[in-house]
């Protein structure tokens, strides 16, 4: 089973997500790390449906460059899942992610993530 990260600014994952619904593979689960969720919930396809896990790392710096990379991001970061109608499968491959990076998944609505 295939993962997709969509990490780009928020106005991009919607276009990615259409671009995802029809160049992944059907069994494919897609994640993103955009800062909003519930207009990107509301408007993901509805052939991803079940395979889209929104989420959003609550780490980062301010600053931008591969210079100021960050070794550790994650490690001990809350990462927000919005998982709605999610497939429980897709849920967990995406919480695999997560503690691979050494984060903590917290799963809660877009509604009280926004």
């Amino acid at each position: 089973m295939d993962l997709w990260v969509i990490a780009t600014p928020p106005d991009d994952v919607t276009p990615w997500l259409h671009k995802l619904a029809t160049m992944a593979r059907p069994d494919a689960v897609i994640n993103d790390c955009a800062s909003a969720k519930e207009m990107l919930c509301d408007t993901t396809p509805a052939t991803i449906g079940a395979r889209f896990v929104g989420g959003h790392p609550m780490a980062g710096l301010h600053i931008h460059g591969l210079e100021n990379a960050k070794v550790g991001l994650f490690e001990h970061a809350h990462w927000i899942l919005t998982p709605t109608d999610a497939d429980p499968d897709a849920i967990r491959r995406v919480e695999q992610l997560v503690y691979a990076l050494d984060a903590t998944p917290v799963h809660m609505s877009p509604e009280e993530h926004d």
